[in-house]
């Protein structure tokens, strides 16, 4: 528990660092609307925190454009954050969860979902995370999708397992 609880302070320290606002376990999944129903994905992470699972292990989040895989600055330091806490503690593996707004087709969600997650898998094994390490799970439309911004539902969720 000690060592998970040092994990946990080193991420949290990492991603501060790293000028990322996502570490906290953040509210019940039922809390997923920014107060302010800004456009800023970086204030909405301030406000909201990760609200995907309201897990302790959710770590990091990753939002995409409309149809798109590219990574952002602010991604990448998110992500780099995250391979740093990996290669300090090489027991430990990442989940990445993949997300699509609704507008598409669930078999065209479903495979934007996993290209997501390969971006940001392949990004990982740069920063030298073995790709042993990485799963990935794409879901395609987030279930949110009905009650948030969609570009929030354009995500990949980064949790430890």
């Amino acid at each position: 528990m000690v060592k998970y609880v040092h994990s946990l302070a080193m991420v949290s320290l990492a991603l501060a660092l790293a000028g990322c606002k996502t570490v906290s376990p953040g509210p019940s999944p039922e809390a997923t609307l920014c107060s302010c129903d800004c456009e800023d994905t970086a204030h909405y992470r301030r406000q909201n925190g990760s609200f995907a699972y309201g897990s302790k292990d959710l770590v990091g989040q990753v939002f995409f454009a409309v149809d798109d895989v590219k990574l952002d600055d602010d991604d990448r330091r998110t992500i780099k954050a995250v391979a740093v806490e990996l290669n300090n503690y090489p027991e430990r593996g990442v989940l990445l969860v993949g997300y699509c707004d609704s507008k598409g087709k669930e078999a065209y969600n479903l495979n934007l979902s996993q290209k997501r997650i390969e971006v940001v898998a392949e990004f990982l094994q740069g920063e030298g995370v073995s790709a042993g390490r990485i799963k990935g799970e794409a879901k395609g439309a987030a279930e949110s999708a009905t009650h948030s911004p969609a570009k929030f539902d354009r995500r990949v969720d980064v949790m430890f397992r």
